[in-house]
Parts: structure tokens; sequence; C-alpha cells
């Protein structure tokens, strides 16, 4: 009697411990996979092109001028800022960042060109200056009300402002990317140089 019910007991365990098993490859697997809806395989942020994105948003409206509609978090530099619309010294004065009303918003065609101070003052430590401490293949990402958009850089030069080709950029609409700048170096003010680096996007939502 003893045995029958050892053996019922360990025939239960077995059973209890299989349906565990199938149900970690078969469902576990499944949720790998469409919690990676840019990709459709199992894959990073990084290795995933925009173009194969399954995640459709409706196309945003510009927002108004001065406001903060974005954020953007550089992990590598601990750059953590607001992003607001307009790259005026007003919109830069409360050490937000500000994107240039005549670039693209982030996730559209073209490119996205944001600056901010290499100083938020004069007795603090250098701030969104700090890009120029990126390497090739870093990555940094924007997060707007309809999309986290994720970005990997694949250039980084020094150049005075008034060279930087910035209406040839502009004018580039075939791929998405951004383009961050900050006077250099970061511990000068009034410097005629700026930092520019450039970033592609790698992930985020497609507009219909």
């Amino acid at each position: 009697r003893i045995q029958k019910v050892c053996a019922l007991i360990f025939a239960g365990v077995f059973i209890f411990a299989l349906s565990g098993l199938l149900t970690f490859f078969v469902f576990g697997r499944y949720e790998v996979v469409i919690h990676q809806p840019y990709c459709g395989v199992i894959c990073s942020p990084e290795d995933s092109p925009i173009w194969q994105g399954e995640v459709k948003v409706k196309r945003p409206n510009p927002p108004a001028f001065g406001t903060k509609f974005a954020s953007i978090d550089i992990d590598k530099v601990d750059i953590h800022h607001k992003i607001k619309m307009g790259s005026t010294l007003e919109n830069l004065s409360d050490n937000s960042a500000a994107m240039y009303s005549g670039s693209k918003m982030p996730g559209d065609f073209g490119m996205t060109l944001i600056g901010g101070h290499s100083w938020f003052n004069a007795l603090e430590a250098p701030d969104f200056g700090k890009i120029s401490y990126l390497e090739i293949g870093d990555t940094f990402k924007i997060t707007t009300d309809y999309g986290v958009f994720h970005y990997k850089v694949i250039e980084k030069h020094i150049e005075r402002a008034d060279t930087y080709p910035v209406d040839t950029k502009l004018a580039q609409n075939d791929r998405r990317f951004a383009v961050l700048y900050s006077c250099y170096p970061i511990d000068r003010t009034n410097t005629p140089d700026r930092v520019f680096v450039e970033a592609d996007l790698v992930d985020g939502p497609v507009f219909e």
C-alpha cells in the first residue's frame, strides 16, 4: 500500500515537472519573441533596423515652440535631459537640451538636430558637453509620448560652428538619424568649435 502511494506521488511530481518544462520552452520562448516587436526575432535594439519594425504610430504634430516634448538619456556619460522645441538660448537656459525646429521629429526620415550647453553655469561641472566622451558604437535613447527611439553612434568630430554642413544634413531624407552637438572643449565658453555626434536610429516604432 505504501509503495503504491509512493509510486503515485512520484508519477505526479514527474508529470508536474514535465508540464513545467513544456510551458517554459513553448510559452516562455513565445513571450521573449513577442516582447521584441521591432525585430521579429530574438535580438538586441542594436541589431534591429527600424525598417523591420512592426509597431506603427500616427505621425505626431510638431510641438509648440518652447515646449518640452521629449527626453534624452545617454547612460554612458550620465546625461538625462528634457528636450525643448527650438534651439534658442532661452530654451537652453534651464539645463534642457533643445531641438532645432527645422529638423525632423525623432523617428522620422531625416536629421533630428539636438544641442545643449557644455556647461549649465560657471559653478557646475560640464553637462551636455560630455557627449564628446562618446565613441562609435555607443547608444542613447530619446523618449517621446509616441514612442521610444534608440540610436547608435556612427561618427564624431570637432568642427567650427559656422562650417558644419547643416543644410546638407537637413536635406538627407533617406535615413533616420540624429546629430547631437555642444560647445567644445567642455571647459570653455564662447568657443567657436563644436563637437558633433551623429547616430543612426536602430530601434523604435514606424510612422504610419
